[in-house]
């Protein structure tokens, strides 16, 4: 069971990266855009290729935090586990 949770996680933060990695490409690509063509763009286009990029970066940022709060979440479950096992008697030790 705790083999198939760990695959889980290595597949949504695969996921998530892949997600961030392709926001990434299309705000750099429109970046790119916006400086190469600015002398030639009408000022709404621009306003709106200005407006879409922050909107990705905005998206890719929110992800890299959610991805942070997950990665957080799931060490804390971790430990959370770990101080719940039982106690085992210490070798040569009494309870009298």
């Amino acid at each position: 069971m705790r083999s198939r949770g760990i695959a889980l996680a290595a597949a949504l933060s695969s996921a998530a990266a892949e997600f961030i990695g392709v926001i990434g490409v299309a705000c750099g690509c429109l970046g790119f855009a916006l400086e190469y063509y600015r002398p030639t763009l009408v000022y709404s286009t621009r306003a709106y290729m200005d407006h879409y990029r922050t909107l990705l970066g905005g998206i890719a940022i929110g992800a890299l935090v959610v991805l942070g709060m997950y990665g957080l979440a799931a060490r804390a479950s971790k430990q959370h586990d770990r101080s719940n096992r039982t106690l085992q008697p210490t070798a040569g030790r009494r309870d009298d």
